[in-house]
């Protein structure tokens, strides 16, 4: 570590932690040294200097050594220590709030830990190409050819992060979503109900720095994911198996009935949304209008119905994809198989 042992300069490193909710920062005024110390915020910085030297010299459990927590270490939430990396091995650990330390590895499910880059089994195309086409979806794929080497000849981690990453997006497509409003709403549901099934399971994806969304598009489900490519498909197969194995329980569902009634009220009581959505209707043939959609709901829908939809909507479902980074086309075809 730079700054060495705790003390002396510590304090410059410690001004550079984020502020706890509800604190202001105060410096200290050069006229009155320590006055500044009176403060909430030095005085949390006095506290998060405590829990270090408490962890200092705790044995790692990954390679028994010795570890010597700094500031630069430490994970803070809302003000609070909760865990610190060994600087030995890199492992992470949490950390308890008594006096004592206790640690416990934090799960690696989704936590990337392949940072090599994919050989290319295919020729560098400036644009996507299809890859695969088949009755039941189509692969696009492009192999990334721009970040291969640092900017620059640059050995910074955060260039050689770039060239590590990968973009996935599929499109569910399916004609049964705008046959009449109430598939319209019965799919906003899904949607809604899908991405609440999906947060909790899904938390260590976020916490590892891969994203995903899910979004309704006119005509299917868009759902986009990008990240370190390593775990990126463990990703997208947890979303599938949850797609595939869709259920929800009458209380999560009246919820989301209730927050869609409001969303869709809000839209018809600003001019400029509504007006949007009449344009629409007028110049697309097959198209719902928001008044219709909202009457549908009001009108009452029942867990049976979303039940029956989202059976009928996976029986009929075209999937189209695109692959774009770190992966091979060989691994990008297997994508295409979790919707097939």
């Amino acid at each position: 570590h730079e700054a060495g042992e705790l003390g002396g300069n510590k304090q410059a490193h410690l001004s550079l932690l984020p502020l706890p909710v509800g604190h202001s920062r105060v410096e200290e005024s050069p006229t009155s040294p320590g006055a500044g110390f009176q403060s909430p915020h030095c005085e949390w910085r006095r506290r998060v200097a405590n829990r270090c030297r408490r962890a200092n010299g705790a044995e790692c459990r990954r390679c028994s050594r010795r570890s010597e927590a700094d500031e630069k270490d430490v994970v803070l939430h809302q003000g609070v220590l909760t865990s610190f990396r060994c600087c030995v091995c890199n492992a992470v650990f949490m950390s308890s709030m008594e006096n004592r330390p206790v640690f416990h590895s934090l799960s690696v499910t989704m936590m990337c830990l392949d940072f090599n880059l994919k050989t290319s089994d295919s020729p560098d195309t400036d644009f996507p190409v299809r890859i695969l086409n088949l009755r039941q979806g189509a692969l696009w794929y492009k192999k990334d050819n721009k970040f291969k080497i640092p900017k620059g000849g640059s050995s910074s981690s955060s260039s050689h992060l770039k060239c590590v990453s990968a973009y996935i997006r599929f499109h569910l497509i399916s004609p049964i979503i705008q046959e009449t409003p109430d598939n319209l709403v019965l799919f906003d549901l899904f949607i809604n109900i899908l991405a609440h099934n999906l947060a909790e399971l899904a938390y260590e994806a976020d916490v590892a720095q891969l994203e995903y969304k899910l979004m309704a598009g006119e005509h299917g489900l868009v759902i986009r994911l990008k990240g370190f490519n390593h775990k990126l498909p463990l990703l997208l197969k947890l979303i599938v198996d949850q797609l595939m194995d869709f259920s929800t329980e009458p209380s999560v569902f009246n919820m989301f009935m209730e927050q869609l009634k409001k969303t869709y009220f809000n839209i018809l009581i600003k001019h400029n949304r509504l007006g949007r959505d009449v344009r629409l209707l007028i110049l697309e043939p097959h198209r719902w209008s928001v008044i219709q959609k909202y009457r549908a709901l009001t009108e009452g829908l029942s867990i049976q119905q979303l039940t029956a939809f989202v059976a009928a909507l996976k029986s009929e479902l075209y999937a189209e994809g695109l692959v774009q980074g770190n992966f091979t086309s060989a691994e990008s075809r297997e994508f295409l198989q979790y919707f097939t």
